[in-house]
């Protein structure tokens, strides 16, 4: 599984750069904690705490792991929410897109990933994701 590097300073890349460590897993290796230590340095400490157990409902997760899968977000793509206050010096409201290849011991399929949105702070010059709206 891969994150892109996001450049602080930037929310498009921050927040591209979280929804591909918030929504990508490896069934496999992945730990109750794997999520929260991919998102931490993409996001604000209230979240990464709110954050920290999440993961897939139990069910859906056991039937993860027998298969083996694996789910990496690619071709991530991000834009101003059009319907959210316009950006300011400290915060910033986007939509965040993407490709999510899923694989399992039966092969791999890809489909279009749910449309995210995300509020950003910025703080110190970094920005962080805040909260996922939607």
């Amino acid at each position: 599984m891969e994150v892109p590097e996001a450049d602080e300073t930037s929310p498009s890349s921050v927040a591209e750069a979280f929804y591909v460590a918030y929504w990508s897993y490896d069934a496999a290796s992945d730990t109750a904690h794997s999520r929260n230590e991919r998102i931490s340095p993409l996001a604000t400490t209230a979240l990464a705490e709110q954050e920290s157990e999440a993961r897939l409902p139990p069910a859906e997760w056991a039937r993860a792991q027998e298969a083996d899968e694996v789910v990496q977000i690619s071709d991530v793509v991000s834009y101003v929410d059009p319907s959210a206050p316009s950006p300011s010096e400290v915060h910033a409201y986007y939509m965040v897109q993407g490709t999510r290849t899923i694989t399992t011991t039966d092969g791999d399929r890809s489909e279009r990933a749910p449309t995210k949105a995300l509020l950003l702070l910025q703080h110190d010059g970094a920005w962080y994701v805040d909260q996922i709206l939607r």
